[in-house]
């Protein structure tokens, strides 16, 4: 992620993974849909909000609360996650660095235990009417 630190990282998942979204396409000759939901750790959902909490949220134009629970990464048509912030955002929420830097690059069937990815929305068409969306 070349110059940010780890804190803005783990704060801008919406920004990063759109931001590394056309290099990607371009290194792997493939388009990729900017994903919007939530990860479940063991039966433990991260950064989780229902949809209705998110239809909510767009009717009104922005978010609930000052923390928008939700996270973004990337998906191949082949169904396959390249997630460029998750490690990060959870080295730094749980003080383990050595989880800072790390990536996600799996397909959803190859998740092992209770670890899974939950796509709510496609694009990134929802931050951007809530208002949330910084361009890097």
């Amino acid at each position: 992620m070349g110059h940010f630190d780890a804190e803005k990282i783990a704060v801008q998942c919406f920004a990063f993974s759109g931001f590394v979204q056309d290099a990607l396409e371009e290194v792997l000759d493939v388009p990729l849909t900017y994903t919007l939901g939530f990860v479940k750790l063991g039966n433990k959902p991260i950064f989780y909000t229902s949809m209705e909490g998110l239809k909510e949220m767009l009717d009104a134009g922005r978010p609930a609360t000052a923390t928008l629970n939700l996270h973004a990464w990337l998906t191949l048509p082949s169904d396959e996650i390249i997630d460029v912030t998750f490690g990060t955002t959870l080295g730094v929420l749980r003080n383990e660095p050595e989880m800072i830097g790390r990536i996600a690059t799996i397909h959803p069937d190859d998740m092992v235990g209770e670890h899974s990815y939950h796509p709510q929305l496609l694009g990134d068409d929802f931050l951007r009417r809530i208002g949330v969306l910084v361009e890097l």
